[in-house]
This record gives C-alpha cells, structure tokens and sequence, in this order.
C-alpha cells in the first residue's frame, strides 16, 4: 500500500502542477490578450487625440481670424458714425433761411461784401440774400469757436423779423 499510496499521492501531485500550469497558461494568455486590446485601445485613441487637436488648430485660427473682422468691422462702423455725425452737423449750415425780413429799399445797401461800415452789427442794412450770407458766415464763425467745447444744434429755418 505504500507504493500504491506513494503513486496516487504522486498522480495527485502532478494533478495539482498541471492545473497551475494550465492556470499559469490561462493567465499568460489573458496577460497577452489584456496587452494586446490595451495596444490597439491606446493606438484608436492616439489618433482620435490627434485629429480633434488638428479640428481645435484649424478653430483657433478661425476664431482669430473672427477676432480680428469682428475688430476692423467695429473700427468702420466707429468711423461711418463719426462720419455720419459731421455730416449731419456740416449739413445743417447750408439749411439756414432766413424769411420774413422786411423789404424796404431805404434801408437797403447795394453792398455786396457784408454788412456796412459802421453797422456791421445791423444786419437789417444787407438784402435778403445778403444778410443770408453774412448770416451763415457769422454761424461759421461762431461754430468754429463752439465746435472746440461741444458740436452747436443748428436749427433749421430761422425768421427773423426787423422793426423799423
């Protein structure tokens, strides 16, 4: 019996070997295939990183570029307002007309440079269209020196009538 005993014991021994090395075998094999899916995994999203930074460098340089329209579009739009400004205020001189002066030839004067010597602060002594003149000459003037604090509102029809 004790051989026979020494062999089962023996049989057994090599049972137990061989199920480890069969589980030895079933691990290096999970280990491979583990390594392998890790490899192509790793590989799939390497390129998916690569693209989606290509997509994001190809963005940047859009939304740069939309930066800068966005800039030079605001810098036009500044400009076309100031310009639109100078030409309301610039356009308002020339709207001036000066109704309901009285037509009396004695204190009219044939002179055509402005008001006469003496009376330069009369202006009931020019023509209509005279006095017009001087009138929007004088508004020159004074906007000139306005202008520097605050642009002047001009109206647009003035009547300006003379007492005798």
């Amino acid at each position: 019996m004790p051989a026979h005993q020494s062999q089962s014991s023996i049989e057994k021994r090599l049972k137990e070997i061989s199920s480890k090395l069969s589980d030895l075998n079933h691990k290096d094999i999970i280990r491979e295939t583990v390594e392998e899916l890790k490899e192509k995994l790793l590989g799939s999203v390497m390129k998916r990183i690569e693209i989606i930074e290509g997509n994001m460098f190809e963005q940047a340089k859009e939304v740069e570029s939309l930066k800068h329209q966005i800039e030079e579009k605001i810098w036009k739009s500044t400009s076309h307002e100031t310009c639109l400004n100078d030409l309301e205020q610039y356009g308002r001189r020339n709207s001036v007309r000066i109704t309901g002066l009285l037509n009396d030839n004695e204190n009219q004067t044939s002179n055509a440079n402005g008001p006469t010597k003496g009376n330069s602060d009369r202006p009931e002594q020019i023509k209509s269209n005279q006095y017009q003149t001087w009138l929007r000459q004088h508004l020159v003037r004074q906007e000139g020196v306005i202008k520097r604090q605050k642009p002047p509102v001009i109206c647009t029809e003035v009547t300006a009538t003379v007492l005798k």
